[in-house]
């Protein structure tokens, strides 16, 4: 096995949800409390170490696309 870092699907879509609240000026604890999870769930969304479940994935893409519907660039965040 080589020391190349191996991505998934996952990863890809961990890294999108960053951004995403990166681009939107969201803390892992303002997201928390926006999807309505415990602030400790979304604690370490920005490192490597983070592992969410699938529940707490459902919660954030929910809020997401809520929350980009509302907004004039509907649609952009979601690409």
């Amino acid at each position: 096995m080589t020391d190349d870092v191996l991505l998934y699907d996952i990863d890809s879509y961990l890294q999108k949800t960053r951004q995403w609240a990166t681009k939107n000026h969201f803390s892992a604890y303002t997201l928390a409390k926006s999807c309505n999870v415990a602030a400790g769930t979304l604690q370490k969304m920005f490192s490597k170490e983070w592992n969410p479940t699938v529940g707490t994935l459902r919660s954030i893409e929910k809020f997401m696309y809520v929350h980009d519907k509302d907004t004039p660039d509907f649609g952009v965040n979601l690409e």
